[in-house]
């Protein structure tokens, strides 16, 4: 199966002001290895955005074991001087990502059909006849980098 980059729908985060920066998001599937999914997104972003240069792209993976990956595209200003000794550089993300879960935090309350006494599932999510499906969440997530040249 060939590896596919698909930019997500909605993926754009666009910044303006004294430093401009841009976000693309996509989907990449079709391989279980991570440097892969990096070099079939790196191949695909565009190298420049509005003026504004490729800074990095990062992967990760939507599941465990899964051919699918989250790919991120980030592009800001070209630097116009090289970092002094001494010099430091930050940057954070405060995003969203997806996680997959099986149970619920708590139980309100059970409903059978017709007043029949429902099954106690144990808090499980998307129970069928034979497993449990479980559905996806989004959470929090923040990554922060700091470099300090020397």
């Amino acid at each position: 199966m060939p590896i596919t980059v698909a930019e997500r729908v909605e993926s754009r985060q666009v910044g303006s002001g004294d430093n401009p920066s841009a976000e693309f998001q996509y989907v990449i599937r079709g391989t279980g290895n991570e440097q892969a999914a990096l070099d079939a997104l790196e191949a695909e972003a565009p190298l420049a955005y509005n003026g504004l240069v490729r800074q990095g792209c990062n992967v990760k993976p939507l599941a465990d074991g899964s051919d699918f990956w989250e790919g991120t595209a980030r592009y800001g200003l070209m630097s116009s001087k090289p970092k002094e000794v001494g010099e430091s550089s930050y940057q954070f993300d405060t995003g969203g990502g997806s996680m997959h879960i099986t149970q619920a935090k708590a139980h309100v309350a059970s409903y059978g059909a017709g007043g029949a006494t429902p099954p106690d599932l144990g808090g499980a999510i998307g129970v069928t006849h034979d497993s449990v499906e479980g559905c996806d969440i989004t959470v929090p997530v923040y990554n922060f980098s700091e470099t300090h040249y020397f």
